[in-house]
């Protein structure tokens, strides 16, 4: 650095630039002379109409119309860049003789070019020394280093449904067969403009909103209902009702921005049964068919990634080549990660049993409820990555893999694919996922001369949750993981074997207080790659993942809450509330994975702030 010697102020290095001459590494927080924000707008308008009437004494009908739009803007300013922010700090003197900035801090890159070849030469333009020394950088290195990137996108929805529902046949006493049928049209569309920078300029960033893209999806959908209880008032058979329905839906998705389109049609369904054989006792149970369709970011969604620095690296496995044709890293190419209009449904098969019981009498209110579920999913949605559309193609010859890849001209002569100058990634169907668990359910109010007390406890336990990542890697139990995600993006969350939620509450006329408490149990750190440590099996200091400790101990917190309704003059509510969140300040069990988390804690089941304190007022008119 030319503002201080044996100094490399360079706060991160891309492969292949070497620290010359060596020296110190040095790290720098610019919040005192950078300020980073996320400004986000987002306004939403729906507009709705709806007729309803009779077509006789047991059919009604009922139609709407409602159009909806959603305005979001997200800017974010001063966001530090990649190679600007490099080339910025990496400054010498100028000696170059007759130079206007002679004997003066000048960016390396302005006199010796870009300090990588994968680098866009547009990138040098407007380079600054920047002095990370104290407060002295100039306002035009800071402008250069850091940047602003911007997000809008307009949804559209327009959507025209009409229902009509009623009683089939009188049934043979237990009670009738009711039906209802339906139909529904939906359009959205959805454009997302990421702003007019450069493609260089835009991407150059490590954490970036992604490209401008756009796409339109209609949905056609009629579905049928029918109910009616089989059994009612007999010796062991209160009530047994039974539910049918089945749904036919039709996709058409159309990228603007590719012109790509795709159409899906598919059926759901549903069977529940409830049978009461006592008073107090309730048997549940449900099996259905479901389908999740993907999102507007699954089916449009754009971002590219530049070649060189950390990401823009591919493995190239031509065969043949010299030794040393690439670098290290692979041979340097864009990644755009990219929507699929044909990429299918989630397919999912849903079972449900457990049971109520409701004692009544002196238990009057009580409730007590165990249900199990299995979930299992088809063609989970995910984004692939670029080695697997590589493979593809070199491999099995997959036209459609093949199609995603471009080369540019060759590296080696005679070798006409040994330059891959793009790999186009796309979400696919590829993730299998199996859940089962039982939810328990606690119900009693109390009341009292001087008020009610209401307890209310809710728990889940994870028995198992099946899932694989990639298809060359094995299906893995993830059940009983508290430690963080599954990486940048990931297509599943992990899940502790226990958490539970108790809440206590006191009621009296116009003054409630709340007192809650959130558990959840101990687990591991990570059960995918899987990190394994001194108390699992197979542990291994000298195996690649292996961890000082696997273990993520039991958590619990306390929150207390209030409210007071003041009643004041015709308000039909003014209601004063305060709120304590871990209300003895506990502190989070160490929790993060594989870089994500808070502070290394998992903030999805443990707080990472501490004690918070709420003071509100809410007015109903």
């Amino acid at each position: 650095s030319p503002f201080s010697t044996n100094v490399f102020c360079g706060f991160t290095i891309p492969p292949g630039i070497p620290l010359s001459p060596p020296g110190t590494v040095l790290t720098k927080d610019w919040s005192d002379q950078n300020d980073q924000t996320v400004t986000t707008d987002t306004e939403v308008t729906r507009f709705v109409v709806g007729l309803n009437g009779q077509l006789s004494e047991t059919w009604s009908w009922d139609a709407y119309y409602q159009n909806g739009k959603t305005t979001r803007d997200q800017i974010g300013q001063g966001y530090q860049t990649n190679w600007r922010y490099y080339m910025a700090t990496d400054a010498i003197i100028d000696t170059r003789p007759g130079s206007p900035t002679f004997n003066q801090p000048v960016c390396r890159a302005l006199i010796s070019g870009v300090p990588d070849p994968n680098v866009d030469p547009s990138l040098i333009n407007g380079c600054l020394p920047l002095n990370p020394f104290g407060k002295a950088a100039s306002q035009g290195a800071l402008d250069y280093a850091f940047g602003d990137l911007t997000e809008s996108n307009v949804i559209n929805q327009d959507v025209y449904a009409g229902t009509i529902s009623g009683q089939l046949w009188k049934g043979w006493g237990a009670g009738p067969l009711m039906g209802a049928f339906g139909v529904e049209y939906r359009d959205e569309d959805l454009v997302n403009n990421a702003g007019n920078l450069p493609r260089a300029q835009r991407t150059d960033f490590s954490l970036q909103y992604g490209d401008s893209f756009s796409g339109e999806t209609t949905v056609k959908e009629g579905f049928a209902e029918f109910e009616m209880p089989l059994l009612r008032d007999l010796t062991a058979a209160q009530l047994l009702n039974v539910n049918i329905a089945g749904r036919r839906s039709e996709y058409e998705n159309t990228d603007r921005t590719t012109g790509q389109s795709g159409t899906q049609s598919f059926t759901t369904w549903k069977f529940a049964f409830v049978y009461d054989p006592i008073d107090w006792l309730r048997l549940r149970g449900s099996r259905s068919q479901d389908l999740r369709a993907a999102s507007f970011r699954e089916l449009y969604y754009s971002q590219s990634i530049p070649p060189g620095g950390i990401f823009g690296y591919v493995q190239n496995p031509t065969t043949g080549l010299p030794p040393n044709t690439y670098p290290p890293a692979g041979d340097a190419a864009w990644q755009i990660l990219s929507g699929n209009p044909n990429l299918n449904p989630e397919e999912s098969l849903t079972e449900t049993y457990g049971f109520v019981i409701s004692p009544g009498g002196g238990a009057e209110g009580l409730h007590f409820s165990a249900d199990y579920y299995e979930i299992t999913i088809k063609g989970g949605q995910r984004l692939d990555g670029s080695p697997s559309v590589i493979n593809a193609c070199f491999q099995r010859n997959d036209p459609v893999a093949c199609g995603r890849i471009t080369f540019g001209p060759p590296l080696v002569p005679g070798f006409p694919t040994s330059n891959i100058e793009e790999v186009e990634v796309p979400y696919i169907n590829a993730s299998p996922y199996t859940a089962k668990g039982i939810d328990y359910s606690f119900d009693y109010p109390l009341a009292l001369d001087t008020g009610t007390i209401a307890f209310s406890l809710t728990a889940t336990q994870a028995r198992d949750l099946l899932f694989q990542n990639t298809i060359s890697l094995q299906i893995r139990d993830v059940a009983g993981q508290s430690g963080g995600g599954f990486g940048f993006l990931p297509d599943v969350a992990p899940a502790p074997e226990w958490v539970s939620n108790l809440i206590v509450s006191y009621l009296r006329e116009r003054f409630t207080i709340t007192g809650q408490a959130r558990y959840t149990g101990s687990g591991k750190l990570d059960l995918l790659t899987p990190r394994l440590g001194p108390s699992d099996p197979g542990y291994n200091p000298a195996v690649t993942g292996s961890v000082s400790n696997s273990d993520v101990p039991s958590h619990t917190t306390f929150n207390l809450s209030g409210s007071y309704d003041l009643k004041i003059g015709s308000l039909e509510k003014t209601e004063l509330f305060a709120s304590i969140t871990n209300l003895f300040d506990e502190d989070p069990p160490f929790s993060g994975n594989n870089g994500f988390g808070v502070g290394g804690v998992n903030a999805a089941f443990f707080d990472a702030l501490g004690r918070t304190y709420r003071v509100g007022f809410r007015m109903q008119f």
